[in-house]
């Protein structure tokens, strides 16, 4: 395990393609490798759980994951076999955007059902790297089970 370090890992991460961002993310929280997850996200940016309460600045989820990162422990997700990762560009048809869309499913070790991750990432044009925005991680519910699902 690395060395944890203050929020100045927050933006510092370098990724040519979302899709290298997100799975060097998930690889990184997997692995509980504290400053390669942090380094993902630009500053300002927030993480959403799965639990309504769940809504942090980035700063705050990181003081939120320190105690696992330093006892080693992370939380793997791995992009689902024969699934896909939805990326939208914006300005739409732009050859050079700035920012994106995401969604992709997700098994996890730590919860016995399909994730949803969703979010957003900037482009930053000045040191040419993608980074997370907005991360939002929850379970769908399938309609089928909603409405039990709800009244419990």
């Amino acid at each position: 395990m690395t060395e944890l370090v203050t929020a100045s890992v927050i933006g510092t991460g370098s990724y040519d393609c979302i899709d290298d961002l997100l799975n060097s993310f998930h690889s990184s929280a997997g692995s509980a490798n504290f400053n390669a997850y942090f380094s993902c996200f630009a500053q300002g940016s927030r993480f959403l759980g799965t639990d309504a309460e769940e809504n942090w600045s980035v700063e705050e989820f990181m003081e939120y994951c320190r105690a696992a990162a330093e006892q080693g422990r992370g939380w793997a997700f791995e992009l689902i076999p024969d699934s896909h990762r939805t990326i939208n560009y914006y300005p739409i048809g732009a050859v050079d955007p700035d920012f994106a869309t995401f969604d992709e499913l997700l098994n996890s070790e730590s919860f016995p059902c399909t994730c949803r991750g969703s979010g957003s990432a900037i482009y930053n044009k000045v040191s040419k790297t993608w980074l997370l925005t907005l991360y939002h991680l929850v379970f769908p519910i399938p309609n089928g089970i909603a409405m039990k699902t709800c009244e419990q």
